[in-house]
């Protein structure tokens, strides 16, 4: 008999974590990591694609704000040096919302963690950010560690160093189970059987069909976001001119956000919604919501200060969410060496390379002892305990 070919560590599913967690396995030591991606690395389908993502502290929980201090101090260097190029061009942050509404949670974290974001009467903040109008608003937050990155050259990146270390990459490959009671781990894909020692699933709207225990705390929420033309020199609306920047309202979904123009024409906008429920990651992409883009333009005619000249373009993403927006990073209670990192919430790409850390460690050490995980982890939870049916993984689809 042949023997069989067992990988040291398979990681399921090519978006940011996954690619960030191949990036980490090889650090670490893990020979020869295959990571399995259904459709091509960047594609258009989930929630990794697109130009630029926000980098920022600024955030309610103070747990959060220290991951993202030691994001920004250990793993985008890290990052960075390995590329050997820029990923992270810092920005102004500029964040604010109504008087009373959640703006004051993340101005008592930010204090709490002690990172380096000031409180802005409005006459400095407009002063400041003359392209932002600070309506209905007491105070802003200057962040001044935030960052646009550049979300696309990220996915690049990751892809060219791992297959500089060793790693493979097969794309075009559907997983249809893994079973992790067989010791090696099986995991079932439509060109064949794979066994590994390891496994990690980084599979975002396609969780819940490999992980039917997840399925109750995860949904799936569509984005639609625009790209604007403003009057006035492109060069205003450029990084280190323009600032990224929230508006955080009191009201559900009220969370609007935007970077200045990069590696696309036109400011980005868009709406964080995290209440749209069971929507099917199946529907093809650039799929549009007029309505929700119609939203975006009535925002940015009310907030900035120049005119909206017409629309650059429009994209959609997936959120996989959990009701609290917290992430998944845990392993499968029933074999700690199948590890999920799921639910990011449309929050996660700032703490990509972090999250691949976490991911790596938990599945070729068997705990991640960073304190600021150990500080979150009864948010980054599995479900559990699980059921014999949970052990089985036999999806209601395939990943």
């Amino acid at each position: 008999m042949a023997a069989v070919d067992v990988r040291s560590m398979v990681i399921v599913g090519g978006g940011l974590n996954g690619l960030a967690t191949l990036f980490h396995g090889l650090r670490l030591g893990a020979t020869r990591p295959l990571l399995l991606e259904r459709f091509q690395v960047g594609h258009d389908r989930a929630s990794s694609h697109g130009p630029s993502r926000i980098a920022r502290s600024t955030y309610p929980h103070v747990g959060y704000v220290r991951l993202m201090r030691a994001t920004f101090a250990e793993e985008w260097p890290r990052l960075e040096r390995a590329a050997e190029e820029p990923l992270l061009f810092r920005s102004s942050g500029v964040f604010f919302g109504p008087p009373n509404g959640p703006i004051d949670a993340y101005a008592k974290a930010v204090a709490d963690a002690g990172v380096e974001v000031d409180r802005l009467d409005l006459r400095t903040a407009r002063a400041m950010f003359p392209m932002l109008r600070f309506g209905e608003c007491d105070f802003a937050l200057h962040d001044r560690t935030a960052a646009l990155i550049a979300s696309a050259r990220v996915l690049r990146a990751l892809e060219r160093v791992s297959r500089a270390g060793g790693a493979e990459i097969q794309s075009g490959t559907r997983v249809l189970a893994i079973d992790p009671t067989h010791d090696p781990i099986r995991i079932e894909t439509d060109r064949g059987e794979i066994f590994a020692e390891r496994v990690v699933v980084t599979a975002g709207p396609w969780m819940s069909e490999l992980a039917p225990a997840l399925a109750p705390r995860l949904f799936v929420a569509r984005q639609n976001l625009a790209y604007f033309e403003l009057e006035g020199s492109r060069e205003e609306f450029r990084v280190g001119r323009f600032p990224v920047f929230a508006r955080i309202g009191a009201g559900e979904n009220d969370f609007y956000y935007g970077l200045p123009e990069f590696d696309h024409p036109g400011v980005k906008v868009a709406r964080h919604v995290t209440t749209a429920r069971d929507d099917d990651p199946e529907t093809p992409s650039g799929t549009f919501d007029e309505d929700a883009l119609e939203d975006l333009r009535a925002f940015a005619i009310r907030e900035f200060v120049p005119a909206v000249r017409g629309l650059a373009g429009a994209d959609t993403c997936m959120y996989t969410c959990t009701a609290t927006e917290d992430f998944v990073l845990a392993p499968h209670p029933a074999n700690p060496r199948l590890v999920f990192g799921s639910a990011c919430s449309g929050h996660a790409f700032k703490f990509g390379p972090m999250i691949g850390r976490i991911l790596a460690e938990l599945a070729l050490w068997g705990d991640c002892r960073l304190p600021e995980y150990q500080a979150l982890r009864t948010e980054f939870s599995w479900v559990g305990p699980p059921s014999p049916a949970d052990c089985a993984f036999q999806p209601r689809g395939v990943v």
